[in-house]
């Protein structure tokens, strides 16, 4: 640096704030030095800013960023690294992510030291979590190892707490190694360490203390990456790690880099204080490194009123892991991650889950669930459809990665061990962690287990056939359209009619005569009726003027619209009218003493059993095929008068037989919907609830539902809705604004043709010139 020559006098004070002071003092008084770097712990800052604010020497300190000293009291104490006001307030979104993504979070418990240095974080950290509990647990920097973990213990209890800690790097390793014999390093506590013990923790060698501390979330200033920054990681592992320590993976921290750029701070004011002849001056000297600006390797150097003028942001980490960063908070974006916690947060539960799911089905129903097994195995060869969608997609959604296996609820020949609340009951005797398939939420059911959230809404609906009736009723070729189209319909063909007779009166010799003559009525309905179809007979009217036959053309359009229309939707409505559901109440099922069908193992035999009917009229029933035959023979010929089954299979019913069968309004049951059985307690069921939520809001499970069902429910065809006048108003609107129009330019043109014509006739009376 051109002139200047800097000599380092270096002093340990072994982080003892008596001996820091006792090295100040030594350096002031005996060394006289102009400048003093440091000091590195927090408690030493107060005592050193005292000395140096007297002596008029500046001290320049790369890790006291608190607020314990104050740059108005002592001006000649400038911090050179970022302010950590904002540390607070990303521990606070570190600690909403977590409550977010993980439901068992309901608190905080701060761990922090007995010292003003880590006390001073509580009161921003009050304000910054908000509404969220905080528990506190004050520990003395003197506390013997027993006492810690008895503090500990105090705490076991506060399972689903986030435990965050603020305390020096020493008095934490004793905390998580006493945690790590409580078992409270377990799946069931998360813990977060705040920036100092983080930073430490990177330039650590003491694998024993990464060992307790697997798991740990922090914490730490970040430096946003560069040129400079990497070659100065590659000079500082040369010179220091290889020299001292021989660990090549230790990385410079970001208070290592604020120490470099204080060095360069220093060398440059000292530098122009040389060439300006003021060393000496300590005020002057305050004053060049006040003003001195550069781009160092942690960013841009520049000295504010209370310190160095740059915005702290913090990497989220995890503790001894080697892919340890998780995401970067900034006071402006919060949280940008780069990859999800779910890699560090594990299950509530331990090991893999053993989860039931029914055994192999029919294929009709492969859409709902497919389970596919290796012959004469209970191995799975596949497992598919609806269903596991779902439960695969919600399991994806947990903030944690949970470890399961499919067990087919099977015995060694390939056979169901029962129905469907046989197999809950097994979930509830721990057979098994879970059931997934489709298995309806009941009250029953309910009381044994744990269901999620419903993933698929359901009712009970009834099947039936429908059979030929037809109808009796004179008026029925009206039923295609409402009494107004009927009325609108008439009267724009009386418009019609009238606006060519109108057009063609003056000039059509068979038009003429008296307005009000039966033959020019019978020539205004003709018009509208029959010429638009037809060719016209020797003693009927045409068309002579252009200007009528556009008007022709354009009715002409419109009947014929209107006939299709209309004939499409008399055959339907005839058609609907011959088929009539045979069966329509579930009164009528009980009275006449008929058989019902219902779908095997479903909970519905016992529903029917509850409406009244008598076992011996239930029949079970395994595919669609069956439902199909049953249905056609009917209850007096070894059939069934209806099925009764859950909506979602009554609609995939109709994908493959869509004649002949409807479901009765009359006949219908909210349940429960489907869900996936745990035993109870389960915290994964909780878990997998919100997640199928998160499904719903998000519009993913209606897109499982289309990639299998990719159907509308099938309405009652017995009801065709009639056409109305609001059907057809655009078309009503063109002809009818069409001959208005031509009659008014008819009319004008006539007025123009009789002036005119009294114009000539006025020219013929005046007397011819003499020849």
């Amino acid at each position: 640096m051109g002139s200047a020559n800097l000599v380092l006098h270096v002093r340990d004070s072994k982080g003892d704030a008596v001996t820091a002071t006792a090295a100040a003092l030594d350096l002031l008084n005996s060394v006289k030095v102009h400048l003093i770097i440091g000091p590195q712990n927090f408690d030493e800052a107060p005592h050193i800013a005292a000395l140096a604010t007297t002596a008029h020497v500046p001290v320049l300190s790369f890790s006291a960023s608190d607020t314990s000293v104050s740059p108005f009291r002592f001006p000649f104490f400038i911090k050179t690294a970022p302010s950590d006001a904002t540390q607070s307030q990303a521990i606070a979104n570190l600690i909403s992510t977590i409550r977010t993504n993980t439901i068992r979070t309901n608190g905080v418990v701060l761990i922090y030291e007995d010292s003003y240095q880590y006390g001073e974080l509580v009161p921003s950290t009050d304000k910054d979590l908000g509404d969220s509990k905080i528990h506190r647990v004050l520990i003395s920097s003197n506390i013997n190892d027993e006492q810690i973990y008895d503090n500990l213990v105090s705490v076991m209890g506060m399972k689903g707490h986030v435990f965050l800690v603020h305390s020096s790097v020493h008095l934490a390793s004793r905390l998580f190694k006493a945690a790590k014999v409580a078992g409270m390093l377990s799946d069931d506590y998360v813990w977060i360490t705040t920036e100092f013990i983080t930073s430490y923790l990177e330039s650590t060698v003491d694998s024993s203390l990464f060992g307790s501390m697997h798991g740990v979330l922090g914490v730490k200033a970040h430096i946003r990456p560069s040129k400079k920054v990497r070659q100065f990681e590659q000079r500082w592992r040369l010179e220091f790690v290889m020299k001292y320590i021989n660990h090549d993976t230790i990385r410079p921290t970001a208070y290592e880099l604020w120490a470099y750029d204080t060095v360069w701070a220093t060398a440059i004011a000292v530098n122009r204080a040389i060439e300006e002849n003021c060393f000496g001056d300590g005020e002057s000297l305050l004053e060049l490194i006040r003003n001195t600006e550069f781009e160092g390797i942690s960013g841009r150097f520049s000295i504010g009123k209370g310190g160095l003028n740059a915005s702290k942001d913090y990497e989220i980490v995890a503790v001894g892991e080697e892919d340890r960063r998780f995401g970067v908070w900034t006071n402006k974006k919060g949280i940008t991650w780069r990859r999800s916690l779910r890699s560090l947060l594990t299950a509530p539960v331990a090991g893999k889950l053993r989860i039931a799911i029914p055994g192999s089905v029919d294929p009709e129903f492969s859409i709902v669930l497919r389970v596919d097994r290796f012959n004469g195995t209970n191995s799975l060869l596949y497992v598919g459809g609806f269903v596991i969608d779902v439960f695969e997609a919600a399991v994806a959604e947990l903030p944690y990665s949970l470890e399961y296996e499919y067990v087919p609820f099977v015995d060694a020949q390939g056979h169901r061990l029962g129905d469907y609340n046989e197999l809950v009951r097994q979930v509830s005797l721990e057979q098994y962690d879970a059931a997934v398939g489709d298995i309806t939420i009941t009250a029953n059911r309910s009381s044994m287990v744990d269901f999620t959230q419903s993933y698929l809404d359901s009712s009970v609906s009834m099947l039936v056939p429908l059979v030929g009736k037809s109808r009796s009723y004179a008026w029925s070729f009206l039923l295609p359209w409402t009494w107004d189209l009927w009325l609108l319909a008439a009267l724009l063909c009386i418009l019609t009619g009238f606006s060519l007779w109108f057009l063609e009166r003056k000039t059509n010799e068979s038009l003429k005569g008296k307005a009000l003559e039966w033959r020019q009525i019978y020539n205004i309905l003709y018009f509208s009726f029959y010429l638009p179809v037809s060719s016209s007979g020797d003693n009927d009217p045409d068309l002579t003027r252009d200007i009528s036959k556009m008007v022709l053309a354009v009715w002409t359009f419109v009947l014929f619209t209107l006939s299709a229309s209309y004939t499409a939707n008399l055959t339907t409505i005839f058609t609907a009218d011959q088929l009539k559901p045979t069966v329509t109440s579930i009164r009528q099922l009980i009275k006449n003493q008929d058989y019902v069908g219902y779908l095997q193992s479903s909970y519905v035999k016992g529903m029917l059993l509850n409406m009244g009917f008598k076992e011996s009229q239930l029949r079970p029933l395994t595919s669609f095929d069956q439902y199909s035959d049953a249905l056609t023979k009917g209850s007096k010929n070894g059939g069934v008068a209806a099925v009764v089954d859950e909506l979602p299979y009554v609609n995939l019913f109709f994908q493959y037989y869509c004649c002949n069968y409807t479901i009765p309004s009359e006949f219908s049951y909210k349940a429960g919907g489907f869900g996936f059985a745990f035993q109870k307690g389960s915290a994964v069921a909780h878990d997998l609830s919100t997640a199928i939520l998160n499904l719903t809001e998000s519009g993913k499970l209606a897109d499982i539902q289309g990639k299998w069902f990719g159907y509308n429910s099938s309405d009652d065809t017995s009801s065709v809705p009639r056409q109305d006048a609001l059907s057809y108003i655009g078309l009503f609107n063109i002809t009818g604004i069409f001959s208005v129009l031509t009659m008014l330019i008819s009319v004008f043109d006539v007025k123009k043709y009789l002036g005119m014509d009294s114009k000539g006739k006025q020219d013929n009376s005046l007397p011819s010139e003499p020849t």
